[in-house]
């Protein structure tokens, strides 16, 4: 693997999905700890995360559930093993942008156990009592127009995903590869690489990133 970083490295961009890549996907487990069976579906399942959100916000409010209920539980939540120090190993040699449908309030309580990466996501309004209202998208299909901004500001993007809102995001990067993909997305999209755990993802990116480079 690259021993240290050189200009060339900085020219190229790291994106990778939250939910399901570097964390458990985190509403399955809020279902589980609250017993609300409408949080378990995830985009894996139901691809429309906005209408996906407007859907958990309706059954938190049914419930009589706030928003420190939801961060209680996320607060519980370890990364994926082996996902702190896949980050580590990315950060050291490249820029690196999650790039998430997570909202902000619950996104940072991961962050801190990550080492602190930048993180695009989207957000919550709530309301003085504490009762979330609705999700604010930060921009339709975000992931995907992020990956052109940063093609726009010449750099060359590498990322990673698991799921069908990761689905743009891959095929807009100049290399895109799966970790944690369900078979049923792996198959429907075979031309992304599957990593079966962070040390084969680190063969595929280590690989591509080098090949990115050397053509520079």
């Amino acid at each position: 693997f690259f021993s240290m970083p050189n200009c060339r490295n900085h020219q190229v961009l790291i994106t990778l999905d939250l939910e399901g890549t570097l964390i458990p996907d985190v509403w399955p487990i809020i279902a589980a700890k609250t017993g609300v069976e409408e949080f378990k579906i995830t985009t894996r399942e139901f691809p429309d995360f906005e209408e996906l959100m407007a859907k958990r916000i309706e059954a938190m409010n049914k419930h009589g559930l706030k928003l420190k209920d939801i961060e209680d539980v996320c607060r519980q939540i370890p990364p994926l093993p082996g996902a702190k120090e896949f980050l580590e190993w990315l950060r050291a040699r490249h820029n690196v942008i999650i790039l998430s449908d997570i909202v902000f309030e619950l996104g940072t309580l991961f962050m801190q156990q990550l080492g602190n990466p930048t993180l695009f996501c989207n957000w919550l309004e709530v309301d003085k009592d504490g009762v979330v209202q609705k999700c604010t998208m930060r921009q339709p299909n975000g992931k995907e127009h992020a990956v052109n901004a940063f093609h726009a500001l010449k750099y060359k993007v590498v990322a990673a995903g698991d799921s069908y809102n990761d689905i743009n995001m891959l095929k807009t990067a100049d290399r895109g590869f799966f970790i944690n993909a369900p078979s049923k997305i792996e198959s429907e999209f075979p031309q992304f690489p599957l990593a079966k755990d962070f040390q084969h993802l680190t063969e595929l990116m280590d690989k591509a990133l080098q090949e990115i480079m050397d053509a520079m």
